[in-house]
């Protein structure tokens, strides 16, 4: 059984599709086959995190990134699609299970050091925050989950974001 990350409203499909190519884009230097492989794998990747956010599932997304969004615009280019996936689903959940992969792969990418990664991260952390806590399915017990799963890590550029989302709210 396969699985489409193309969403039924046409905005958003749009919007998918775009940050789809572009991040096809990024992994051209691959070769057609390895890169249709890797994005394959990430699909899957995905797939398996929206509809169960186990550990296992989550630590493979987060492998998936450390090896192969080795520069900047391949981070920026995956945080982009994450960002377009999250607005495309219709359940809480499932973007909720994306922010869950952000925020490891944010808590990673400061205990790395990888000043790069965390800033593309940092960058779209609070359109992804509010892209969970206003989905149309959400009501104050699953919002109060967005606020639950922060993010970890004491970094200074992490805390401040937070609280300029909380304002937001």
């Amino acid at each position: 059984m396969g699985y489409s990350f193309m969403p039924t409203i046409p905005h958003e499909q749009l919007m998918l599709s775009d940050k789809h190519q572009a991040m096809r884009t990024t992994f051209v230097d691959l070769g057609p086959d390895k890169m249709k492989k890797v994005l394959d794998d990430l699909r899957t990747v995905l797939q398996m995190i929206m509809q169960d956010c186990s550990r296992a599932n989550i630590e493979a997304g987060k492998t998936w990134v450390f090896e192969y969004c080795t520069h900047p615009s391949r981070a920026d280019s995956w945080v982009d699609f994450i960002l377009a996936l999250s607005l495309s689903k219709a359940t809480f959940n499932e973007r909720l299970h994306l922010l869950y992969l952000i925020n490891d792969v944010l808590f990673h990418s400061i205990r790395r050091q990888l000043l790069w990664m965390k800033n593309s991260i940092l960058h779209r952390l609070v359109p992804l925050l509010r892209t969970v806590y206003h989905c149309p399915s959400a009501n104050e017990a699953t919002r109060a989950k967005v606020s639950k799963a922060g993010v970890e890590g004491e970094d200074p550029d992490v805390l401040l974001l937070l609280l300029f989302f909380c304002f937001l709210w």
